[in-house]
Formats: structure tokens, C-alpha cells, sequence
């Protein structure tokens, strides 16, 4: 066996989860501040869906082959020079720079050391892939919006990989957490400690009443989710339309206007302090994983199929043999 190649997930061309299979690819090394991880498992996520069928394909380009994978778990295997803060076999998570793009769904990936944190004593690998995302929903309460206890807090998505860490925490950070799923949900996110439990498709965003804090995972109908904030209310998104980009980011770039009330985006980009928050999180019982299904990595595509399809109860993770 050549040990200077891996298997990794790739894609030829933009398409459906079809266009995925699993090749081989030049093992990295890791330069100067970066860690060599030996995965262990990933979890899917929806932006690299959209990039994979080429929605985004005027920023993602035609440069193929391509990868996908944005975080990940597994044990650092080699360190660049200059790395001290970790040893070879330190369980790590961490997610992918912006920069870096996708390539976690691989059986070695290099990142900046500062982007990667130690995983709880305890937490299984796989499980925990399950939560490196949530540093989304910890930066999105804590930081953006300033959640404080005792106020309405409504998440939009609120049994995905984000939307249920939000939920979660908010319960923790002492708000009244009103969540929107799927019927087939509601249970599910009762379960994570909503106090209310909503089905999207039953109701108007108007007849859900007012809310200090709104967090939409969703990127559509923004507009009418804004007009449910309280004076003072505060909403952010991580997302936006896939199938409408520009009318979306042109909405998001316009919302600057309405100042307080305006629709904050970001996307995440954790550092080693986030990973060492969420770590302090799970270690404390705020936070638990939760995942819906484990795959194997010759079976990624048909992760992003199921992702595709909804109704995900947490994260469909891949496991890394």
C-alpha cells in the first residue's frame, strides 16, 4: 500500500449526491502552525451540499476534482514546526478555515493549530462529530444577538445540526425557546428542552407571536421572520436562499438599513477558544450530541441524499474506517 495516498469523497462535476465517490488523493503534510489529523468521523452539512450540485458555482469555480467535508473528529497523527499546544495521539475536533474550502470527508486532513480544540474525556469520536457545527449556535446566542435570560428566543430549523444545538443552549442560557420543525420532529426537539414546539408547515411566521431573539438556519422568508421582533429584538441568520442566492444576499446586505432590527448573517469560522467553549458546554450537560444516522465513508453520498430529503433529527455523520 502506498502510504502517501488516502481515500477521500470527490466529484467530478456538479450534480446530484451521484456525483460523489470515494478515490484516492496524495496524503498532506502539515506546514508550519498546522496539525495532521487522522479522521475519524464528519458530520454533512447543508452549505456543501449547495456547492456540490452547483448552486455557488460562480464562486466555487470549475476546477475539478473537487472535495467535501467541512469538520471533523479524529487524533492528531504529525505536527508542523512551531506546534506545541498538542502531542501525536491528542483526540481532536475543528472545523475547516473559509479559506481551506472543504476536505475533511478524507483519512487525513491538515489544519491551522489554532483551529483545532482537545475533545471531552469521554465523548466517543463519532458521536462528538455531531458538534463541532454548534460553534455556529454558541457564536450566533452569545456573541451576535447577546441572548440574555428570560427572553424569547424562536430557532427556524430547530432539529438540524445548528438548529438543535441553539435550542439546547438557549434552554441553558435561560431562555424561553419556542422551536419550528417538522411534525414529525416536534418531539425530538421538545426532548432538547424547548418549552415550545411549533410544526412550520401548520402556521403563518405571523401567528407565532413575538420574540426578543430569532435564529433562522433557513435563509428563506426573512422579511416576514424579521417583523416578528420585539422593540430592541435582535435577529440572525446562517443561511441563505439556495435556490435564489443573489435576492437573498441582496436582502441580507439591505438589511444594514433597519439597524437594531437588522437581519445579521455570518457564517462559521471557530477558533481554538470556541472549540475550548463548547468542550465546557458538553462537559457541563448543556450540551449533548445528538445524531440521527452513521454511515461509512463509501456511503457519503448517500448521507448528503438523506440531508437532501429532510427531516434530519440532529447530524448525519460519516464515519472514517
Amino acid at each position: 500500500m502506498n502510504h502517501r495516498m488516502m481515500k477521500a469523497v470527490l466529484y467530478d462535476r456538479y450534480g446530484g449526491p451521484d456525483v460523489l465517490y470515494t478515490g484516492r488523493v496524495p496524503r498532506p503534510e502539515p506546514a508550519r502552525g498546522e496539525v495532521l489529523v487522522k479522521v475519524r468521523a464528519f458530520s454533512v452539512n447543508g452549505g456543501e451540499l449547495a456547492v456540490r450540485a452547483g448552486r455557488l458555482r460562480l464562486l466555487s469555480g470549475r476546477t475539478f476534482p473537487k472535495r467535501v467535508g467541512l469538520d471533523f473528529t479524529g487524533e492528531v497523527a504529525a505536527l508542523g514546526a512551531g506546534v506545541a499546544r498538542f502531542a501525536a495521539g491528542d483526540r481532536v475536533w475543528g472545523v475547516l478555515s473559509r479559506t481551506s474550502g472543504f476536505g475533511s470527508a478524507a483519512e487525513y486532513v491538515t489544519v491551522p493549530a489554532e483551529r483545532v480544540g482537545r475533545l471531552p474525556d469521554g465523548l466517543d469520536p463519532v458521536d462528538a462529530a455531531a458538534l463541532p457545527v454548534a460553534t455556529t449556535a454558541v457564536t450566533a446566542l452569545r456573541d451576535k444577538v447577546g441572548l440574555r435570560p428570560g427572553e424569547r428566543l424562536l430557532v427556524r430549523g430547530a432539529a438540524g445540526g445548528v438548529g438543535n444545538a441553539a435550542v439546547q443552549l438557549g434552554r441553558a442560557y435561560g431562555a424561553e425557546v419556542t422551536a419550528l420543525a417538522r411534525a414529525a420532529n416536534l418531539d425530538f426537539v421538545r426532548g432538547l428542552g424547548a418549552h415550545r414546539a411549533v410544526d412550520h408547515r401548520s402556521v403563518r411566521p405571523a401567528e407565532l407571536g413575538r420574540f426578543d431573539v430569532v435564529l433562522d438556519t433557513a435563509g428563506t422568508d426573512l422579511r416576514a421572520f424579521r417583523r416578528l421582533l420585539n422593540p430592541g429584538g435582535r435577529m440572525v441568520t446562517i443561511a441563505f436562499d439556495p435556490e435564489r442566492p443573489a435576492t437573498s444576499l441582496g436582502y441580507l446586505a439591505a438589511g444594514t438599513v433597519h439597524g437594531p432590527s437588522r437581519v445579521r448573517f455570518f457564517s462559521g469560522n471557530p477558533t481554538r477558544a470556541d472549540f475550548d467553549e463548547l468542550a465546557r458546554h458538553v462537559v457541563e450537560g448543556r450540551l449533548i450530541p445528538a445524531v440521527d444516522t452513521v454511515f461509512p465513508l463509501e456511503e457519503t453520498a448517500a448521507a448528503h441524499r438523506a440531508l437532501e430529503a429532510g427531516g434530519v433529527q440532529g447530524k448525519y455523520v460519516v464515519r472514517v474506517a
